[in-house]
């Protein structure tokens, strides 16, 4: 594998600065220079959709997430269509569309999926 993915779970802890609610094992990998570590396009969408519901409170303005995004190192990753067709694939199934598009994503990048989500726990593409 060639880097990481965070989930939209680790996001919102490093956008809300509650990073201290993260194993330090995830603090690490996050600071570390030189570790690729990425964000799909797919976790401000959950974000901006969690948040216009009111379910989710953020400390940073919606529009201000792909700079916070860089800000902290990560690349932006965009959503393919092969990310699209890879969601027919992942295991164990998920119900979460989000959850499923990273998964797809990691699958497809060669990348681990880094998420403190215990129903994911066990899948061959998590950290």
């Amino acid at each position: 594998m060639s880097g990481y993915l965070l989930d939209t779970n680790i996001l919102i802890n490093l956008v809300n600065n509650t990073a201290h609610r993260l194993s330090l094992r995830v603090r690490d990998l996050v600071a570390t220079a030189g570790v690729r570590a990425c964000v799909s396009v797919v976790s401000p969408w959950e974000i901006a959709i969690k948040s216009a519901a009111g379910k989710l409170q953020i400390d940073e303005d919606v529009a201000d997430l792909p700079w916070f995004i860089t800000e902290i190192g990560c690349t932006i990753l965009p959503m393919t269509i092969e990310h699209v067709l890879e969601v027919a694939h992942p295991e164990p199934a998920t119900r979460d569309p989000f959850d499923r598009l990273l998964l797809a994503v990691c699958a497809c990048e060669g990348l681990k999926l880094v998420t403190t989500d215990a129903r994911l726990a066990g899948h061959r593409l998590v950290w």
